[in-house]
């Protein structure tokens, strides 16, 4: 049965990243610093049509990694008030562009706005904004970004959106540039899908995926997978695609009315790269209509 990811579910997710960085840099120094001339180090952005730009104090610990991941937050603090940037990002492993609204299993990252009472985020949608890195290696972090965020916590209302953006600072902790983050890619119902979260596991002869942005839930069930090669969509054995809507009951995807294949390219122990083409007929007593066709990409970590 396939569950539709709701709202409230979306949001749970997005509260249960880490958020120390957002509230180590928006409790920071009470200065009236407003520069950026820590050394080399700069991290500014436009907030709303206004100039920001982080005071040396609240970069000066630069960006920090472990593993995978890694963050960086600055301030800007003007006497009893505070603006704060913070990103975390996961599974970004070398320079080029990646979105924004992206949880920890995916590849990407989330970006926060807040002052001291309120929090804004880029919402669990894959396609919340872009970060661009110029620079990423073990020692420094570079690039540009834009984003919109959606109220998370406070007294936060409204969207706050931040273009023209710019870091440079270092990097420390010890980062991992090999991978290990999930990508699902598709056009679901004409609008890009960027999957936010994903889980994947070959169990018992079978190959299970769940991708979720904050608007879709796209499921694959496909029995008897052991090999790279092209499985088609059937009854018997189980293989099937659906996908449900979190906002309402609408449902697509009946096993014995869908058609299309899904290609592995590569399958290993740990990992399942591919692709799909598939047709997927309303569910019937759900609330959805027409047939979704789906052209789509995957590559990801299996557990």
């Amino acid at each position: 049965m396939v569950t539709s990811l709701t709202p409230s579910r979306a949001r749970s997710m997005l509260l249960a990243l880490p958020l120390s960085l957002l509230f180590a840099s928006a409790c920071g120094s009470g200065s009236t610093d407003t520069g950026n001339n820590n050394g080399s180090s700069k991290f500014t952005a436009t907030i709303d049509g206004a100039p920001w730009a982080a005071s040396a104090s609240s970069v000066a610990a630069g960006a920090v990694a472990a593993g995978n991941s890694f963050g960086f937050a600055g301030s800007q603090i003007s006497g009893a008030n505070a603006t704060s940037l913070s990103f975390s990002m996961y599974n970004v492993t070398a320079p080029g562009s990646y979105s924004l609204g992206v949880g920890v299993t995916g590849v990407g990252g989330v970006a926060i706005v807040s002052n001291l009472s309120s929090g804004w985020s880029t919402p669990l949608s894959g396609s919340g904004g872009t970060i661009t890195f110029s620079t990423l290696n073990t020692t420094r972090v570079a690039g540009t970004f834009s984003f919109t965020a959606m109220p998370l916590s406070g007294n936060a209302t409204g969207n706050r959106v931040v273009t023209g953006g710019s870091f440079d600072l270092p990097l420390t902790g010890t980062i991992t540039l090999g991978g290990g983050g999930s990508s699902v890619t598709t056009t679901i119902a004409g609008a890009p899908f960027n999957a936010s979260s994903v889980a994947a596991t070959v169990a018992t002869g079978s190959f299970i995926l769940s991708a979720t942005t904050n608007t879709y839930l796209l499921t694959m069930h496909l029995a008897g997978v052991t090999t790279a090669g092209t499985y088609a969509l059937s009854a018997n054995p189980d293989r099937d695609v659906a996908v449900s809507a979190a906002d309402s009951f609408k449902v697509w995807g009946t096993a014995s009315l869908s058609t299309g294949s899904v290609t592995f390219t590569t399958l290993s122990s740990t990992r399942a790269q591919g692709t799909f083409t598939v047709a997927l007929p309303p569910v019937v007593g759900s609330l959805a209509t027409g047939t979704l066709q789906l052209t789509g990409v995957f590559d990801v970590a299996l557990q």
